[in-house]
């Protein structure tokens, strides 16, 4: 595959994605955390479980918390990607619902709800865009935890108190003041960045696109097309361009208009653009001229590109105009000596020699 240099517009959609997608190490510590958690919780619910409580109430300690360990090999499974798709929504469900019921089977055995006041504490960081919700599971998971601790202790089997009602409720609320300083702090930050980013692609895109047709201009010809030539130089591979004109264009804007001509132009455009591959480029290199860069791409491959593009144009009825849309097309190989000055010229030599020839052919390769 070819290297070079990506263009801008590439690099922001790879940045995009890894703002979004959780890097190796914090998924293999969370996988770890999950894991372990998972064990050691299992071991904690047989070893304090108490022998006069029934055993579907172990049953039920036991398989809770083995569900973060599976949750955990699940992470680290091909099917992780699962977990980039879980929207914060159902993350926030799964993590407060999952420590809420262990919490209730740890209390209606006499331990603590600790494992929910970790959860809640995790939680408020994942949460801090959906605050409402966060608070609206935190509380609820807090009230059932909070009734059964009663109705365990009033029949006997729990060890409630009032001071571990009030740490409850204590790490629920720093929780809860914890999210909401998050958004506090990173919503104005996160706006200010989207706002940038949306500048930068509106500032690349006129830098770099055509505004009439939306392929590459000229300029980003220019750029791409020294790094293409640099690079085949280089790694002596081959690299073929292609110069296109529209035959009699300028029959379109007289006799019918030059809106008709620019819709002639963004169609001609999107036909080119259907037949190339996502390695190769189109840039609008002036008026009614396209260059087409095809790097590794041998001079055989180049002649029947080149061809299908010519015979597809050639074929097609464009609307508003009564007469067949045909182009010329010269194609250059690049030479161990050439520049990106000196291939831009042989192509615009081959293409006047298609047009000398009678038009709506190819010249060169």
């Amino acid at each position: 595959m070819l290297v070079y240099n990506e263009s801008m517009q590439e690099l922001q959609d790879k940045d995009e994605s890894a703002i979004k997608t959780p890097g190796f190490h914090s998924r293999l510590s969370m996988v770890i955390v999950c894991i372990a958690g998972g064990l050691l919780l299992a071991l904690r619910a047989f070893v304090s479980h108490p022998t006069s409580y029934a055993t579907i109430l172990l049953v039920a300690r036991i398989t809770l918390s083995l569900c973060l360990t599976v949750w955990g090999c699940f992470c680290l499974s091909k099917a992780s990607r699962l977990v980039s798709w879980t929207s914060t929504d159902l993350r926030l469900v799964l993590v407060l619902g999952w420590s809420t019921l262990i919490s209730v089977t740890d209390v209606l055995a006499g331990g603590g709800p600790v494992v929910f006041l970790m959860a809640v504490v995790y939680a408020s960081v994942v949460g801090w865009n959906r605050i409402s919700r966060f608070v609206g599971l935190s509380f609820g998971g807090l009230a059932t935890i909070f009734l059964v601790a009663r109705l365990s202790t009033s029949i006997g089997n729990g060890n409630s108190t009032e001071e571990g009602t009030l740490i409850l409720l204590g790490v629920t609320a720093v929780s809860v003041a914890n999210a909401r300083t998050i958004r506090l702090l990173i919503i104005p930050d996160r706006e200010r960045l989207l706002s940038l980013e949306k500048e930068n692609k509106e500032l690349w895109n006129l830098s770099f696109r055509d505004q009439l047709t939306d392929v590459y201009n000229r300029r980003f010809a220019q750029e791409i097309g020294n790094k293409l030539v640099s690079h085949a130089r280089r790694y002596h591979e081959q690299l073929h361009m292609f110069m296109i004109d529209i035959d009699y264009f300028k029959r379109v804007n007289d006799e019918l208009s030059h809106a008709a001509g620019d819709e002639v132009l963004r169609s001609v455009a999107q036909k080119i653009q259907s037949h190339l591959r996502s390695s190769d480029y189109l840039a609008r290199y002036g008026g009614e001229e396209f260059l087409v860069f095809a790097p590794l791409t041998d001079a055989e491959d180049a002649q029947f590109l080149a061809n299908r593009i010519r015979e597809d144009i050639a074929s097609r009825r464009f609307d508003g105009v009564p007469w067949t849309i045909s182009i010329s097309i010269g194609v250059a190989s690049l030479a161990s000596d050439d520049t990106l000055e000196t291939l831009v010229n042989k192509a615009d030599k081959y293409l006047y020699s298609a047009k000398r020839g009678g038009r709506n052919r190819v010249a060169g390769y």
